[in-house]
């Protein structure tokens, strides 16, 4: 069993640190946040929708099986029995590994994460972080009075690809109504 154990431990903490490294993501969320350009996930699902996709992420599946493999190593190696050493390390897995994972999503979502649009940011130009589909939602950065922001966006005419320039021309319940910005104004916005 301490090759189960161990095989969970160095699984899943070889991807956290990959992820920590940001190998094969794009450099703003870490290589195994994934973000819905990706996944294909709404940024602007429900929280449960969110809730379940981000429990079930790659970044999570990482942290629950370091939770699982270490307790089982370190509880091997203290000499406890086979079986509460199997209901310690998934018991450990499971909980621990989930609640980093909802913390960290959490984190993301909050003073770090989206911010809620307001009619301030009207006539504001920022670069699209996540894809806008048509008649769904992205994310876009804005920077305003010399702070960056994450806003939760929706296209008002059509699809906007990623890392295109978008000026705000109205704000809906929080969320940023975007349009493809003017050339003059992406070149005063750089």
């Amino acid at each position: 069993m301490i090759a189960v154990y161990l095989f969970a431990a160095i699984l899943g903490g070889g991807l956290l640190i990959i992820g920590l490294l940001g190998v094969g993501g794009d450099g703003d969320s870490g290589g195994l946040a994934g973000d819905s350009a990706e996944t294909g996930v709404d940024p602007g699902a429900s929280e449960l929708t969110s809730a379940w996709n981000h429990l079930l992420s790659l970044q999570t599946a990482a942290y629950v099986l370091a939770a699982f493999g270490l307790t089982g190593v370190a509880l091997t190696w203290l000499g406890v029995a086979a079986l509460p050493t199997l209901g310690a390390a998934v018991a450990m897995g499971v909980l621990g590994g989930g609640t980093i994972g909802w913390f960290f999503g959490w984190l993301r979502r909050s003073e770090s994460g989206i911010a809620e649009a307001s009619d301030q940011y009207i006539g504001g130009v920022g670069k699209t972080e996540v894809r806008i589909p048509h008649g769904g939602r992205g994310r876009i950065e804005l920077v305003h009075r010399g702070s960056a922001f994450t806003l939760s966006a929706t296209s008002a005419a059509g699809e906007i690809k990623r890392h295109e320039h978008v000026v705000i021309i109205d704000v809906v319940d929080g969320v940023a109504v975007v349009d493809k910005a003017p050339e003059e104004l992406t070149r005063r916005s750089e």
